[in-house]
């Protein structure tokens, strides 16, 4: 699991259904109710099936970062149902038969084994999972930095934001931890950039907004510089990238578009 973001949300998944087995052996089902409620909402729902979602419906069938994808909610997919079945088994039941690859098993969830969730090493797993809050703290505070601009008309959608992060201490390891094409999809933005409050960066000198500590007191600065991208709209992912219109007979999406398309690919007007 290549893909930094991928592999943290994975550690969360690892991690919670491990808690949720031990709930089940305890009999302690409002546990189990309650880490997979807010499993599903929080994290499922609320963040990784949207930033994901460009992976899996705009690159090529066979792109790594698809298919990592792919294994990653195929994982979600199979422990959830089995982690459910006790308390929602209609439900559950239902949605075994509605996926061909987990029917082609057994012709009922009750009637197969529940596989082992740990795909990954315990002290990998609660890594990934750390890390994984890491991500959706500092996420939190460049979103709480931008909303009075968004709602202000400043910007449409995040989606038209160029955000530059300074960050030190652990904040900064964790900037350090993703690559800025994962932050961009983790914000939902045009590009990001991040840099080191002790470098001369273009966050503190264009006048970041105040410190934020979104890890905790003591544990680094965070500072948040947010402009509208000058980038046109790619028409076919909705992101705005600097490649659009510089694509050789293709001028309304962005290079990424143009390399996931067919080579016989013919636009139509």
């Amino acid at each position: 699991m290549r893909d930094p973001l991928n592999a943290a949300f994975l550690g969360r998944l690892q991690s919670t259904f491990q808690e949720v087995r031990e709930a089940y052996a305890e009999s302690r089902n409002h546990i189990v109710v309650s880490r997979l409620v807010d499993l599903c909402v929080t994290d499922l729902s609320a963040v990784f099936l949207d930033v994901r979602k460009d992976a899996l419906y705009t690159l090529a069938t066979d792109d790594p970062m698809r298919r990592s994808t792919q294994a990653v909610l195929a994982y979600a997919l199979e422990q959830l149902v089995f982690s459910w079945g006790a308390m929602l088994p209609f439900t559950a039941d239902e949605v075994w038969l509605a996926a061909p690859w987990l029917r082609a098993r057994a012709e009922s969830l009750f009637l197969a084994a529940w596989p082992d969730s740990r795909v990954l090493a315990p002290t990998d797993a609660a890594e990934g999972a750390k890390r994984w809050e890491s991500y959706l703290a500092v996420r939190e505070a460049v979103y709480r930095a931008l909303e009075p601009r968004r709602a202000s008309k400043e910007f449409a959608t995040f989606a038209e934001v160029s955000l530059t992060l300074a960050a030190d201490g652990e904040t900064l390891r964790v900037l350090e931890s993703m690559d800025d094409e994962s932050w961009r999809t983790l914000f939902l933005m045009s590009e990001v950039f991040h840099e080191s409050v002790n470098g001369e960066g273009a966050a503190l000198e264009k006048g970041a907004g105040p410190a934020q500590e979104p890890l905790g007191s003591g544990l680094g600065k965070l500072y948040v510089l947010a402009e509208k991208t000058a980038h046109a709209r790619c028409e076919r992912c909705w992101i705005h990238r600097d490649t659009v219109g510089k694509v050789e007979g293709q001028p309304t999406i962005c290079q990424r578009c143009a390399d996931a398309l067919p080579r016989d690919f013919v636009p139509t007007s």
